[in-house]
């Protein structure tokens, strides 16, 4: 470590200066955000995410690192582990959102990346932790920080000379490491594309961002260093403006992730404690900015069925006796029913038979029928011209269903621009989608401006608009273009390119896509006869960028537009095992053979503790899991096999064309503890699941003065320090909106169906409480195998009283 890195970190330590940690953070956070960014994917949350978690645990482990020799090397380090549980949380649930992974894209959005770096930078921090610890350090202080070699012949204590000729030898095995995943260079080209690429700007104000969550992270009670206000606050101001110079938009890429149950648009950690949100959450608001009607206040009220929902047998094809929800949709500027307003349930409650985009009649009604047990609903409302709406009601939560509903639809942005492709002529029939970033305030109310996805399809000049989007939502946004025949374009965020917004505000914005290479080839089975409707995907299952084809009776098929480089090539077919071959993709590649044997059968059977099998039971065949067959990589491994199903009423799943090898499966089921990485030998055709109980949490918060319920409150879970034992532990909060539930009525229910950390054995759950104006409650250590426990709770005004356990 460069001894100003060890100052910097001692003065944090022992002066609680906010200004040395801070500077910290400025001088390495392009580093390790850098870094996240290539080993997530490409997604540009995911990494700031890591990038937050390593400077946090860089905080904690202050006293400890002052003496390490190299910083750099300890946080390039930490991003891979980090990185490496966050996919492991995340990624595997892409697959399950097929409809948002239409429109990823991981190419980076630099203009014209180099050929040599898009085939590096999928496996250069694999190729780096081959280096032992030393080479490292000298490759990262050259090539990645940019040190000239009289300050690395100081800082290794050798000649100018001897520090050159350590370096030289230390990016040779880093070469030598590379030519073994398929990437060979020489020297001289690998420094040039290092130099260039290894190290782009992060985010501008992701430095500020991880300042709060540092802060927020430590401990109540502690200095002013600790307690956190003051490292943002150097940021912001006077000499610590220096340390947000530079944080630009880098190379940026998506993958959205969705999780295992729950519907989950992308989120963004903003690093602000859930007591800060709920404290600068907006008051729950209707459609217009108008008082609520007497419909809208209830909905605290019962779920009660609408007796005069005429018809609604016919439209829903439920029964009639079943709960209804009689919505009227309204223009807020004209005050007028919106007839032909189409609603959309994104995702339906379990059992729900109705249409799943219903229209409004000509009063702007529509009656929606669900099921009695129905926990979640969530409608989204829009209207040619107006913006969409999302309606969100949880009764478990304590936000009742309600039988009638009025929305109020504001006018949207009108948004445009053209889509061309590399050589810049207009592409008509691309599909231009849009998404949005996530914060937890957002479901504190029953309608925001969210929506799941947006889309527009451009014209035969190009030409695309849309205006389906409320205003408020206009800096969240990010999206892309894309289209069969073509690479799509670089991810979109808004809110790191004003300008881009202008110009969509405009419909003068571009999107440029890119030229793919064809995939061509026959699947025959072992006999060599043709396989007819064989589905081949080129590039692993569930990531961007990766085509599909099925072939026709001759099994021939043809993938348009596939990504250069290493990538795995699949096929599939009914009565066969998949089949997956790793293939160097390039203009001139031949046409491939895939061939597809009989498969086998495999039998699992999920039961709970004691014995009994669990009906409905969600299985899947974890590709992520087995990721021998990944872009940059030539090892090869079991099939990107697509296999999820549900256990019958013995707790049993079939899989009648498993592929041969070691194959690894996430099994999960309501009020059960997921687990994930169950492995199947290559030999077995039986295997037991056994599931645990979940860790339920329930009980009553009311204010300690008044005795009543406290109205509105969340609860965030968190995970324990290693080690941490006894009921005064130290918590890392999770920064997934899915462990962050709000609730309203002064009572909560809630289960724990997986770990807050993943890739460890589960440590347990501690709970924060926050309420606006009420001092937060942290709860101890709950075990998993706790199973139902109750939690009464008495807040306490705030007072500046801080925390309390």
């Amino acid at each position: 470590m460069k001894d100003d890195d060890a100052d910097l970190l001692r003065r944090y330590r022992t002066e609680q200066s906010d200004a040395a940690f801070a500077e910290l953070i400025g001088r390495h956070v392009d580093l390790v955000y850098s870094a996240a960014l290539r080993q997530v994917g490409g997604d540009a949350h995911a990494a700031q995410d890591v990038t937050q978690s390593v400077f946090i645990d860089l905080s904690r482990q202050a006293a400890r690192l002052t003496t390490h020799p190299s910083l750099t090397g300890w946080l390039y380090t930490s991003t891979r582990f980090a990185a490496a549980n966050h996919r492991r949380t995340e990624q595997r649930r892409r697959h399950h959102e097929d409809t948002a992974a239409q429109m990823m894209n991981l190419t980076p959005a630099s203009a014209d990346p180099a050929p040599e770096w898009e085939r590096l930078r999928p496996v250069l921090d694999d190729a780096m932790h081959d280096l032992t610890e030393s080479d490292r350090t000298a490759v990262l202080a050259r090539h990645f920080e940019q040190r000239p070699f009289a300050e690395l012949g100081l800082r290794f204590g050798v000649s100018e000379n001897a520090a050159r000729m350590r370096v030289d030898r230390a990016l040779e095995k880093l070469r030598e490491a590379l030519a073994k995943r398929g990437v060979t260079s020489t020297a001289a080209a690998l420094a040039v594309a290092l130099a260039g690429q290894a190290v782009a700007a992060a985010p501008t104000g992701l430095g500020a961002q991880i300042g709060r969550a540092v802060a927020a992270s430590l401990p109540a009670g502690a200095t002013k260093t600790v307690a956190g206000a003051g490292v943002l606050a150097w940021l912001l101001g006077g000499a610590g403006k220096w340390a947000l110079i530079g944080l630009v938009v880098g190379a940026l890429g998506i993958a959205t992730t969705m999780g295992l149950f729950r519907p989950k648009t992308a989120s963004l950690n903003t690093g602000v404690t859930a007591r800060e949100m709920v404290a600068n959450r907006p008051p729950p608001t209707v459609a217009g900015d108008r008082l609520p009607t007497e419909s809208q206040k209830a909905v605290t009220a019962p779920v009660v069925p609408d007796p005069d929902a005429k018809g609604a047998r016919k439209q829903s094809g439920d029964p009639e006796d079943q709960p209804a929800l009689r919505l009227t949709v309204l223009a807020a500027d004209t005050g007028q029913p919106l007839a032909g307003a189409d609603l959309d349930l994104p995702w339906a409650p379990r059992g729900y038979r109705g249409p799943k985009k219903p229209l409004t009649d000509a009063a702007g009604i529509v009656v929606i029928h669900y099921p009695a047990d129905t926990q979640e609903l969530r409608v989204v409302a829009a209207a040619a011209h107006y913006a969409a709406t999302m309606l969100h009601w949880v009764p478990e939560r304590g936000r009742m269903i309600p039988a009638e509903y009025t929305v109020r639809l504001v006018p949207g942005v009108l948004l445009g621009g053209t889509v061309v492709d590399a050589e810049g002529h207009p592409v008509a029939g691309a599909q231009i989608g849009w998404n949005h970033e996530d914060g937890m305030a957002s479901h504190d109310a029953v309608e925001s401006h969210d929506f799941v996805w947006m889309t527009a399809q451009s014209d035969p000049s190009g030409r695309w608009h849309l205006d389906r989007i409320a205003a408020d939502m206009l800096s969240k946004l990010y999206g892309s273009a894309t289209h069969p025949d073509h690479i799509g374009s670089p991810m979109l965020f808004l809110k790191n390119d004003p300008a881009a917004l202008e110009q969509l505000r405009a419909q003068t914005h571009l999107f440029k896509l890119g030229r793919g290479i064809d995939v061509r080839g026959t699947v025959v089975n072992k006999d060599g006869e043709p396989v007819n409707g064989a589905r081949v995907r080129v590039g692993p299952n569930g990531f961007s960028g990766t085509r599909e084809s099925t072939t026709d009776a001759t099994g021939w098929f043809e993938a348009k537009a596939c990504p250069s480089g290493p990538q795995p090539v699949t096929a599939e077919a009914d009565g066969y095992a998949a089949s997956t071959q790793e293939v160097e993709v390039t203009a001139e590649l031949k046409p491939l053979r895939l061939v597809l044997a009989p498969g086998r059968r495999i039998r699992l059977l999920v039961v709970d503790p004691d014995g009994s099998p669990i009906a409905k039971a969600w299985v899947a065949y974890d590709t992520w899991g087995n990721q021998g067959v990944f872009p940059g990589k030539t090892k090869s491994g079991p099939a990107q096999a697509e296999f999820s199903a549900t256990a019958d009423s013995d707790g049993v799943v079939l899989w009648k064309d498993a592929p041969e090898g070691r194959l690894t499966f996430d099994v999960a089921a309501k009020g059960f503890l997921r687990r994930d990485n169950i492995v199947l030998e290559p030999d077995a055709t039986d295997v037991t699941a056994r599931l645990n109980r979940a860790l339920t949490v329930f009980g009553t918060v009311i204010d300690a003065d008044t005795g009543k319920p406290v109205p509105q409150f969340r609860m965030t879970a968190g995970w324990p320090q290693p080690g941490a034992s006894g009921t005064n532990v130290e918590p890392h909060w999770s920064s997934i909106d899915r462990h962050s539930v709000a609730f309203v009525g002064g009572q909560f229910r809630h289960s724990f169906e997986e770990a807050i950390i993943s890739g460890v054995e589960n440590p347990g759950y501690i709970l924060k409480f926050t309420a606006d104006g009420y001092a937060t409650q942290i709860t101890r250590l709950l075990k998993p195998d706790e199973g139902e426990v109750q939690l009464d709770l008495k807040f306490t005004s705030d007072g500046g009283g801080g925390e309390r356990r």
